[in-house]
């Protein structure tokens, strides 16, 4: 982001962020050697808790 000049304006924009998606036929394999971490049962559970939260949180907000 550029600085503001001396009326407060900018000269140029911030930009944006780009993100690269993969294309349909990128089939990829995952590495014999990759690290795959799996969660422990309280993570699964505090995710799980926290999900049906926001689950309860926007049913609500769309039927009041």
């Amino acid at each position: 982001m550029s600085p503001p000049q001396d009326t407060g304006r900018q000269d140029r924009p911030a930009g944006f962020s780009l993100v690269y998606l993969p294309f349909s036929d990128d089939l990829r394999t995952v590495p014999e050697n990759a690290k795959l971490v799996e969660p422990d049962p309280e993570q699964v559970d505090i995710f799980s808790n926290l999900f049906l939260i926001f689950e309860i949180y926007f049913f609500l907000k769309t039927c009041l």
